[in-house]
Formats: structure tokens, sequence, C-alpha cells
């Protein structure tokens, strides 16, 4: 698994880049990843800080199967808002998992979507200096109860 955490940070973690970039990342990521990630942590703001309710920004949670040169990787991200940053503008954090294989997708129980429900998957807030992130393993939730499904039943015969 590889890990990109993107924010609004006065130092990023490739050198010469501040604002919104990379601030942490996986050892071993490879460069021609970086950029096809980045783009992928984009968010839209409902309120702005000090506007209405801030309370009301949406967590994006998002899993895709990208295609990358000659690599199938399955990206869960979570991006949401995350205060002000350095500067006294709105902040988001988008932090990605790019799991390499289907079997790492397979071990977890409840599947991408269990993963959001896990805990510590994800950060929500990011301050300390830019860094490679260390391997870790994910932590899954207990996978939600398997309910009847009364209606596909009904209509198809097959619970």
């Amino acid at each position: 698994m590889l890990e990109l955490i993107y924010t609004s940070a006065p130092r990023g973690l490739l050198q010469g880049r501040s604002g919104y970039t990379t601030v942490a990342m996986s050892a071993g990521m490879p460069p021609n990843l970086i950029t096809p990630v980045e783009n992928l942590s984009g968010y839209t703001f409902t309120c702005r800080d000090g506007q209405f309710n801030a309370a009301f920004n949406p967590v994006c949670c998002s899993y895709l199967r990208k295609q990358f040169g000659n690599m199938t990787l399955r990206v869960v991200s979570r991006i949401a808002p995350c205060g002000l940053d350095y500067s006294g503008r709105n902040n988001k954090i988008a932090h990605h998992l790019l799991l390499e294989s289907a079997a790492e997708l397979a071990a977890i129980p409840g599947g991408a979507v269990n993963l959001f429900r896990g805990g510590d998957n994800f950060r929500h807030e990011y301050c300390d200096a830019p860094r490679e992130l260390p391997v870790r393993r994910l932590r899954a939730a207990a996978a939600p109860p398997e309910l009847p499904a009364a209606v596909w039943r009904r209509l198809t015969g097959d619970a």
C-alpha cells in the first residue's frame, strides 16, 4: 500500500513547493504517480470559514480503480475541510490510499467502504513537518451485518 497526503502548508515534501501540495507520502512512491494522485484532491467548499456554519462542508469519500501505465491501482480517498491554513484561508486535507493489488482490498472485510468506518485509516488534519510515511497496515471495522434482501428476493428469487 502507498499513501499520499495533500493539504495546504508553508512547505511541501517536494522541494520548492508550498500552498496546496503533497506534505507526506510513502517511501518508494513512483514519481509518475504523484501528480495524477494530487489531481484527485479537488474539493469545493459549501461554506467558507466564518460564513454560515462551516460544519456543513461535506466529507468526500471515494473508491476508484485507476490505470497508471501498466498498473491498476485501487485508490481509496478521503477529502475533507480542515479549518484554516497557515495563511488564513480555508484548508482541506486529501488522504489517498493506493492499494497495489486486488488481494490487499480482498483482505479487508466489507471492502473499501469499510476502510472509512475503521477509525484511524485517514488523517483528519496534518500539522507535522513534511515527511515520508512508514509502512503500516490498514484497520477495517467489523464487517457490517448481512441483512436479508427481502424485496430483492421477492423480485428475483435470489437474496
